[in-house]
């Protein structure tokens, strides 16, 4: 379950959403909406715990109904526009960041996102291992707060 984009929009699953935005601002937060009676109301302003301009934060957003994950292509811990992705409860803290393993710059690891129980999934596009920008997708387990990279990486 993830949406990916200029706005990524995830959602509701049960009487929840998501919507994430893509921007070159620090300061942009993905936005969690509830469904009470057909109306979404907003309940909560997601920011990454470590902001920087130009990540992409919001680019790719997926939500489960204990978890959401939010996509930014461009984030640059270990490397320039590497990548990462942010998991947070339903009511928007901050559960914990996630990178590939074997990042390199120009990854965009965030590009897509998607969310299932205790497993999450995020893509990778233009991860270069078998060829330049071939791709990948990086699976991950959840044990309890603390995910796991499994290292099942899927090539494209």
């Amino acid at each position: 379950r993830g949406a990916t984009g200029p706005t990524g929009y995830r959602g509701p699953v049960g009487n929840t959403g998501a919507i994430g935005t893509s921007t070159y601002t620090s300061s942009t937060p993905s936005k969690i909406y509830g469904l009470p009676d057909t109306i979404f109301t907003q309940i909560a302003k997601i920011l990454a715990s470590d902001p920087q301009a130009g990540d992409n934060f919001g680019y790719s957003v997926a939500v489960s109904d204990t978890r959401i994950v939010v996509g930014a292509i461009n984030e640059d811990t270990g490397a320039s526009n590497a990548g990462a992705a942010y998991i947070f409860d339903t009511n928007g803290t901050q559960i914990a960041k996630i990178q590939a393993s074997d990042k390199q710059a120009g990854d965009n690891f965030g590009y897509s996102v998607a969310v299932s129980n205790s497993r999450i999934v995020v893509g990778a596009y233009l991860e270069d291992t078998g060829g330049s920008n071939v791709g990948a997708a990086y699976i991950f387990n959840n044990f309890s707060t603390k995910f796991s990279d499994l290292y099942t990486k899927v090539f494209g």
